[in-house]
């Protein structure tokens, strides 16, 4: 099998991050990991609307994402007010003037929709009893290591850069000094 057949692993974001106004356009085709409370599961449409459950989301009004759970076991539970894990590609929704139902789980999932994104889950865990303050500390810890990881990986890079044309303008002038010496001898 070729490297790009093989599935992306899922970039942990919050989603208060992918529903949050700013580049959740950017996000779209992304494999993702998102957290969130189970607020309402739709049935035979397999689609479910989980909601941040961040404490850093306070009183405030919650993000809210669609999720697509067509690709998962016909046997995976959702529970509503349980906490999940979804890892799945991001994907554009088209939103449609008309309505064919008017079932509350399909409007509640078309309001969570209205940021023209949703997630297409194919792994999904229920996590209940996840410390959500622990586990955005822990997401914000890695981010800055792997910052500084990158940093430190671009300076040595440079400084590789840097001694490679050291060397190279070090032996084109000793080659044309040699060929100088040379020319003088005969």
């Amino acid at each position: 099998a070729a490297m790009d057949d093989l599935i992306p692993h899922g970039r942990v974001v919050l989603l208060c991050e992918v529903c949050g106004g700013g580049p959740q356009a950017s996000l779209v085709g992304e494999s993702v990991r998102v957290v969130g409370l189970l607020r309402d599961a739709g049935g035979e449409a397999r689609c479910a609307v989980v909601e941040d459950a961040s404490p850093s989301s306070g009183g405030t009004v919650r993000a809210a994402l669609e999720v697509s759970t067509e690709l998962l076991s016909s046997e995976f539970e959702l529970r509503k007010g349980s906490l999940y894990m979804f890892i799945g590609r991001i994907e554009a929704v088209q939103q449609s003037s008309s309505s064919s139902s008017s079932s509350s789980s399909s409007s509640s999932s078309s309001a969570a929709a209205k940021d023209g994104i949703r997630l297409v889950a194919r792994v999904g865990k229920r996590v209940d009893g996840l410390d959500m303050t622990l586990y955005e500390k822990a997401i914000r810890v890695r981010r800055k290591f792997e910052q500084e990881f990158e940093q430190q990986q671009q300076q040595q890079q440079q400084q590789q850069q840097q001694q490679q044309q050291q060397q190279v303008a070090s032996s084109s002038s000793s080659a044309s000094s040699q060929s100088a010496q040379s020319s003088m001898a005969y």
